[in-house]
């Protein structure tokens, strides 16, 4: 039954999952692609889309997988699924990780987490930005994708608000793409 299949795929993700939406990129992209439930291509817009929605991205994204592979019912098995690791490890742990964050062997585990993460995301990236921008696995479809992903960059490093990038992006999409 789909349902089952979509609450154990988006529960294993939650479950495996370190650091947050971005981590979770790789591994939703692995399973959703890999299982044939989206081509890459409607992974990248989908992920577009839940970034531009409020939210938790990741949560927006389990919710939009699951109403595209079953209607309502699958957006709440993949939602509820995505996110009831991180309820039940929060009520059982907790009380515990005040503590825990004031010994030396968990600030040594979290300190080498946390460029595994940084990797995490990064290969996120390279896949969304082959999917996006080349037509085959050498060649760039269009310059047009890369030039307002590089301005975006601009901005971001310049300090410009990511709603406002978010809205510059948008705009120029609609420029270029017409």
């Amino acid at each position: 039954m789909l349902y089952v299949q979509l609450s154990q795929v988006f529960f294993r993700i939650g479950l495996f999952t370190i650091g947050g939406g971005y981590a979770m990129l790789p591994l939703i992209q692995e399973e959703v692609v890999g299982r044939g439930w989206l081509t890459n291509e409607a992974f990248a817009d989908i992920l577009a889309i839940s970034e531009v929605t409020p939210g938790a991205f990741a949560v927006n994204m389990a919710t939009f997988v699951g109403f595209r592979m079953a209607a309502v019912w699958g957006a709440v098995a993949a939602t509820l699924a995505l996110a009831l690791p991180s309820i039940l490890i929060v009520t059982a742990f907790g009380h515990h990780l005040a503590r825990a964050r004031k010994q030396e062997w968990f600030t040594r585990t979290f300190t080498g987490i946390r460029p595994a993460v940084t990797g995490t995301i990064a290969a996120a990236a390279v896949s969304l930005g082959r999917t996006v921008f080349l037509t085959d696995a050498r060649t760039i479809s269009d310059l047009r994708g890369p030039a307002i992903t590089a301005g975006i960059i601009v901005l971001l490093i310049r300090k410009v608000h990511p709603i406002y990038t978010l809205l510059i992006a948008g705009a120029a999409g609609w420029i270029v793409f017409r």
